[in-house]
């Protein structure tokens, strides 16, 4: 999937389907092998089942249409048993689009439930009529009364406020952080419609996070990554892929808003391509892929652009052009932070800085790498380049740096993660005013405050004098002036 703004490339690696244990009730005493649910992911080695499944998936899903072209050409389908009896005549499972490295398309997944009467299968993708029918006969033993009591109401749509936009949901990481967006677009890129958004942080080792509550699924699961399907109590589903080291939750089991899922990565377990670590969230809604625009996410209502991988977020009035940094309000529209009070936010390598007033915006002038602390030997997670608004917090002095025309050990913290810094010399000699960063006031001046630097900096309101979105030469009003990386390449700083 396509991330404009970061450029590695992580290969897919591939093994063994995961195990799992069944989270239905299992029935006590002795039993015979036809009450005991098969409770390990398999592939279906079936051939009349993997026909009926991957045509059913292609005729009958919405939106498959939209890509089905290019998948014919260069995927085909993995057909997985989730879960089923002895016999093999009841499954619980998936149907996956599986790509080849060179796609630009993301693959999709179908739940369904088979049955096999008479030597034939009976078999329908969830929401259809046929997967109703089969879900009150399929034994609760394989799918429990609880799980099918969520997948009924997903589908029965019953959300009082669905028709102004509200999806009930969070953004998929912790409440009152912010990430990267880098606008809506179509699970299959410049495909229609656009029911995709594309979320990462400047570190690439963000959590993801369940946005509301139901149950999850996952589909060709292989070395800690794989396609993350939430069923969810409101009618929506959402689905999440490249993350890496997955949640062990097991097919079926129930989530809560903030359940661990996994971490932003460059996962392709099911094919397709990535230029960078990040979560690519689809909306789906009856088994449809489900238009974003308009749609109500974590406080901000998403708007799409001219094009895709463009797009708008407005919040309470304020609005961040993709790419740009998002805070997560959390479910529904709620209200940003009490601007008088901190919100005791913990600064951690996954986390996003509180953001105060003092924070500026500046363009990068010459190619600059983000580095964990102000030093040139500490780690890089990228470079920026010439041309990027970025917003700083604060300066401190580090280690010195070499320029063309100058020589500077001072650095900027910058917006986006709570230690991220860059060297002055990538501002090409200009000196914005700054506060000073909290410092610990040993011999070699380092800003870093072992505890929380931000303990002295009180979490005013950032929208006061608008500063976090301060307009600059060249850029549109609302473009999000939260550290914007560019290529991934070699730099002097």
């Amino acid at each position: 999937m396509k991330l404009s703004t970061l450029t590695i490339l992580i290969a897919a690696l591939f093994s063994a389907p995961h195990a799992f244990a069944d989270s239905a009730a299992r029935p006590s005493g002795p039993s015979m092998n036809m009450d005991v649910a098969k409770t390990t992911t398999q592939e279906v080695q079936d051939d009349a089942l993997k026909q009926l499944a991957s045509s059913e998936f292609f005729a009958k899903r919405p939106g498959a249409s939209a890509r089905s072209a290019q998948a014919v050409a260069d995927s085909n389908t993995l057909v997985e048993a989730l879960k089923s009896n002895a016999e093999k005549t009841w499954i619980l499972g998936s149907v996956t689009q599986m790509l080849s490295n060179t796609s630009h398309a993301t693959p999709a997944a179908q739940i369904f439930i088979a049955q096999k009467v008479n030597g034939q299968w009976q078999l329908g993708l969830f929401g259809s009529a046929s997967f109703r029918t089969l879900l009150e006969q399929i034994p609760t033993n394989i799918v429990s009364k609880e799980e099918k009591e969520n997948f009924s109401f997903s589908m029965s749509n019953q959300r009082s406020n669905m028709g102004s936009g509200d999806t009930g949901l969070s953004l998929p990481w912790q409440d009152n952080v912010g990430w990267m967006w880098s606008g809506i677009h179509g699970s299959g890129g410049e495909t229609r419609p656009y029911n995709s958004l594309d979320f990462y942080t400047l570190d690439g080792r963000g959590q993801v996070l369940a946005p509301g509550a139901g149950r999850i699924y996952k589909s060709c699961e292989r070395n800690g990554s794989g396609l993350v399907t939430l069923v969810h109590e409101n009618g929506f589903t959402t689905s999440y892929y490249h993350m890496v080291n997955l949640t062990s939750l097991t097919n079926g089991m129930p989530i809560q808003k903030g359940t661990y899922l996994g971490q932003i990565g460059n996962g392709l377990p099911c094919g397709g391509s990535t230029t960078g670590p990040h979560v690519h969230m689809e909306i789906i809604k009856n088994n449809a892929q489900y238009p974003v625009n308009g749609l109500l996410l974590g406080g901000w209502r998403f708007y799409d652009g001219a094009s895709a991988y463009r797009g708008t977020a407005i919040n309470n009035g304020r609005s961040v052009s993709a790419p740009g940094y998002l805070i997560n309000y959390g479910a529904s529209n709620q209200s940003p932070p009490n601007p008088g009070i901190n919100p005791g936010i913990n600064p951690g390598i996954n986390q996003a800085a509180p953001i105060t007033n003092a924070g500026i915006t500046a363009l990068i002038r010459v190619p600059v790498n983000v580095r964990m602390s102000p030093n040139v030997n500490s780690h890089s997670f990228g470079t920026l380049q010439a041309g990027y608004a970025v917003g700083l917090l604060c300066y401190g002095y580090g280690g010195y740096v070499n320029g063309q025309n100058q020589v500077s050990n001072r650095w900027y913290k910058i917006m986006g993660t709570s230690e991220s810094w860059i060297s002055e010399i990538g501002l090409g000699g200009q000196a914005p005013a700054v506060a000073a960063c909290a410092t610990n006031n040993d011999n070699n001046n380092h800003p870093y405050n072992n505890n929380n630097p931000y303990n002295n900096n009180p979490y005013n309101n950032p929208y006061t004098n608008n500063s976090y979105y301060a307009s600059v030469p060249g850029m549109s009003p609302g473009t999000s002036l939260g550290p914007t990386p560019g290529t991934y390449l070699p730099s002097t700083y």
